[in-house]
């Protein structure tokens, strides 16, 4: 299971629809600790009805956390968000050593974030290479199809030394859709073409 930093906008009856909302993350948090077995934290911001206030939003319902929570809370919260803007990180920069064809870097990368965290993360993996690169070489339509594949297969694979290299060979296989200059060869040829034609 992916864990994510989310802000969900909900609409109604402030009153009503916040009771019912408290019991819906009552739920929603058992429902999540039982499955992942980790931590979920949850408060609710004040009322916004404009969209661009989300942000807003977000801050101060994650200031509930860490200025109004227990002292454990709020430490083990704040611990949280900082190993999740670590491990975004290293996913940012394994995806960009891929998606510039960069074969040593990226299994370098990918090596280490499979040592690092949990099997539970392999199929998110799948997920972001395969999107990204189909999206990149404007085949986002075929991006699912292709996914479930890969994760049926994945899910067969028992053996975590298999699991790695399965998850690396698909990766390196997806990346060759770009060619051999990866993404930013690509972009930079599309500049080129647009110049010629202005």
């Amino acid at each position: 299971m992916k864990n994510w930093n989310c802000c969900v906008p909900t609409f109604g009856d402030q009153v009503r629809d916040f009771q019912d909302l408290e019991a819906s993350i009552q739920r929603a948090r058992s429902f999540l600790f039982h499955l992942a077995q980790q931590e979920v934290y949850s408060s609710v911001s004040a009322f916004h009805i404009e969209d661009n206030s989300i942000e807003t939003a977000y801050k101060e319902a994650a200031s509930l956390l860490t200025d109004y929570s227990p002292a454990e809370i709020s430490g083990s919260y704040q611990t949280y968000t900082t190993t999740q803007a670590t491990q975004f990180q290293t996913e940012k920069t394994m995806l960009h050593a891929l998606l510039s064809r960069r074969s040593e870097a990226f299994r370098t990368y990918l090596e280490q974030y499979l040592d690092t965290y949990l099997r539970s993360e392999e199929p998110y993996l799948l997920y972001l290479f395969v999107h990204q690169v189909y999206e990149t070489v404007a085949k986002k339509q075929e991006s699912e199809r292709v996914l479930q594949t890969y994760l049926t297969k994945l899910e067969s694979i028992q053996d975590s030394e298999k699991r790695k290299t399965f998850i690396r060979d698909t990766a390196e296989t997806c990346s060759k859709e770009m060619g051999n200059g990866g993404a930013c060869h690509n972009v930079f040829l599309v500049r080129k073409a647009i110049k010629r034609i202005q």
